[in-house]
């Protein structure tokens, strides 16, 4: 049961990313940092694209992989697609999470993309 303090929060944010190519994060779930939801939407998009990331913990700067992805380093997920988009959906459960950090990969090729390689972090 949802308490007052734990009303759902939803946000979008976007990206002007190249060749004409935007992402869009929407955020949804609880203010209290539990069960909270994070789709990344790429749209205007023809090749294949790869989210390579991390969680961030309040003062560290390393990044975290949940326990239930035992491996070392970063994540990475591929976008599939979803209509018009391709998508990657994440679900976060620890509330001791408060930032995503992530680069897009070319999935085409292989290869991170020069254009696409800034790190972003994200805060939930």
């Amino acid at each position: 049961m949802a308490t007052s303090k734990d009303k759902q929060v939803p946000r979008v944010h976007h990206f002007e990313l190249v060749e004409g190519i935007k992402l869009q994060i929407n955020v949804s779930g609880s203010s209290t940092m539990r069960n909270v939801r994070v789709e990344f939407q790429l749209k205007n998009c023809t090749r294949n694209w790869i989210l390579h990331w991390g969680f961030l913990y309040h003062g560290n700067t390393s990044w975290y992989i949940p326990a239930e992805h035992p491996k070392q380093g970063a994540l990475q997920t591929p976008f599939i697609k979803s209509g018009e988009a391709y998508v990657v959906a994440i679900e976060l459960r620890d509330p001791k999470i408060h930032a995503i950090e992530f680069v897009l990969k070319d999935g085409s090729h292989d290869r991170w993309s020069c254009l696409l390689i800034n790190q972003l972090s994200f805060y939930i």
